[in-house]
């Protein structure tokens, strides 16, 4: 095969194409040989696995998360360092800790800073967006440090005298993540004339039948459809943009496209770099700190490219060698409640280290010759760590994975998955005048991700 041929292209499956192929003649062998395996697919299937996936009736569809219920201050600008047992009034950084024209301090709070000395808040004053807020020292002898602008300060604790008042009370906000379905689509079309050909293969290399060469088309628009629903659910970015090429000339409606875990997480989550070929155990480490840092659940699924998964193993199951931890631990008490079936399907690989157990899956897809392995990609040497688990909607209280997705139901109509046939050829009632048979593919799906604070993108 010479390189750049192009090999998928949009056709039906007629016998002038398919001959091309030059299948037809009786010294092939009766198997049809899958050089590229499954051809990475992956993400989707491990979601689906899961079963972190439910219904939802509208297109966009939401929940709420709740923010820190504890909060720390910045000052906006430097401050020098105060003589001993004086007090040194900072005004708050409206950017960071002003919302709604509320503040959290409060008379009486005891702010800590990075050397230990401690400071009361001992009088808050001014008009919002300008608030100055009075520190001063508990310990006798004692100076508050210089400030920085910006510098982030901590409210430890708080202190009031005998026979005083209540403080003023303190709320605690929600965060509401949106996102929505798409629709992704897929047709394969075979002409009668090819339906009725026969091939010199009956199988191919996984053992799948294939009585007929269509059927191999049927197998291969199933196979796109999952590559679309991976693109979706790893890398869609909502359609904003208001330019009317959007919008369908022949419907007239817009365009709606689903937010994937990547972009998800570059927003909302956190980026960790390291330099491919020496990840190391200290950047480990500093990862595990980070999810710690972010109160992350104790089970972190690690979906790797295979450069970032290679790295991986080779410095952990280094790092593990001198102990009694074994790289390749089994998942199954780990994460999936001894259901070996299920750790089996998912595939994850697991280890426990600082506490949280990490289950490790390489995604071919972020490989993929044609996808996000393609030359100027550098997917593979990429990886998107997540909690597992599920976490309360403040608002509804129902439960939400932190990873999975929604699709568009309601009653006994389902759009998770469709597939029909529209017939010109082939048995069964003729519905078209066309000497074709369409096999046709639909889903009606979006990505659905929370806490996007405990989440990690590993990148070079």
């Amino acid at each position: 095969m010479a390189a750049g041929d192009l090999n998928s292209f949009a056709a039906e499956y007629a016998s002038d194409i398919v001959s091309t192929f030059d299948i037809d003649k009786p010294e092939v062998l009766n198997t049809l040989f899958r050089s590229k395996g499954d051809q990475g697919v992956g993400f989707f299937r491990t979601i689906d696995s899961l079963g972190f996936k439910s219904p939802v009736s509208q297109d966009e569809y939401s929940h709420h998360e709740e923010d820190w219920i504890h909060e720390t201050i910045h000052a906006n600008a430097g401050t020098a360092a105060g003589a001993a047992n004086a007090p040194v009034n900072i005004v708050l950084q409206a950017s960071t800790d002003i919302r709604l024209n509320k503040y959290y301090p409060r008379l009486w709070d005891i702010v800590m800073f990075p050397n230990g000395v401690t400071a009361s808040v001992t009088s808050i004053s001014g008009t919002v967006p300008t608030i100055t807020v009075q520190l001063t020292p508990n310990q006798l002898g004692d100076n508050i440090p210089l400030i920085a602008a910006g510098q982030e300060l901590i409210i430890m604790s708080a202190a009031f005298s005998e026979g005083s008042d209540q403080p003023e009370s303190a709320f605690a906000g929600t965060y509401k993540y949106t996102n929505n379905v798409q629709i992704i689509k897929e047709r394969m079309t075979v002409t009668g004339t090819e339906m009725t050909n026969r091939k010199w293969f009956d199988k191919d290399s996984s053992g799948r039948a294939i009585n007929a060469y269509y059927v191999k088309g049927q197998l291969d628009a199933d196979y796109r459809m999952n590559l679309k629903i991976d693109g979706a659910l790893l890398f869609g970015r909502k359609t904003t943009n208001t330019n009317a090429a959007l919008i369908d000339s022949t419907t007239q409606r817009v365009i709606k496209s689903t937010e994937g875990l990547f972009p998800y997480v570059e927003s909302n989550g956190n980026i960790v770099n390291y330099t491919p070929g020496s990840y190391s155990v200290a950047k480990f480490n500093e990862t595990a700190k980070l999810l710690d840092k972010e109160f992350a659940s104790r089970n972190i699924a690690c979906f790797n490219g295979i450069d970032l998964n290679i790295d991986i193993e080779d410095a952990l199951v280094d790092y593990f060698a001198t102990t009694d931890i074994n790289y390749t631990k089994s998942a199954y008490s780990q994460m999936f409640g001894g259901d070996e079936g299920l750790a089996a399907s998912v595939g994850f690989k697991c280890l426990t280290k600082a506490g949280r157990t990490f289950a490790f899956k390489q995604l071919g897809i972020l490989s993929h010759a044609k996808l996000y392995g393609a030359s100027g990609y550098d997917y593979s040497k990429q990886g998107i760590w997540c909690p597992v688990g599920k976490k309360k909607d403040t608002k509804t209280q129902n439960d939400v994975p932190t990873f999975g997705c929604r699709y568009k139901a309601m009653g006994n109509y389902s759009r998770m998955m469709e597939s029909w046939q529209i017939n010109g050829a082939g048995n069964g009632q003729k519905v078209i005048s066309k000497d074709v048979n369409n096999y046709d593919l639909r889903t009606h799906i979006g990505g659905h991700f929370a806490a996007g604070n405990q989440m990690v993108i590993i990148k070079p």
